[in-house]
């Protein structure tokens, strides 16, 4: 009886931290590191292709 007050309490600190649910919690999150990934590793190309570049 005692589990149920506890797991009930860490399910509301739960659902006050991400009320849209942690499975969209969790794919936000995995979807901003992805495009972060990938926005860093573009600026990577651009800056290398700059210095392959030679000017005229």
């Amino acid at each position: 009886a005692k589990w149920r007050f506890v797991l009930f309490g860490l399910t509301a600190i739960q659902f006050a931290r991400h009320p849209e649910g942690m499975l969209e919690f969790g794919k936000r999150r995995a979807t901003r590191k992805r495009n972060a990934r990938y926005y860093a590793r573009d600026a990577e190309r651009a800056a290398a292709r700059e210095l392959t570049e030679a000017p005229p």
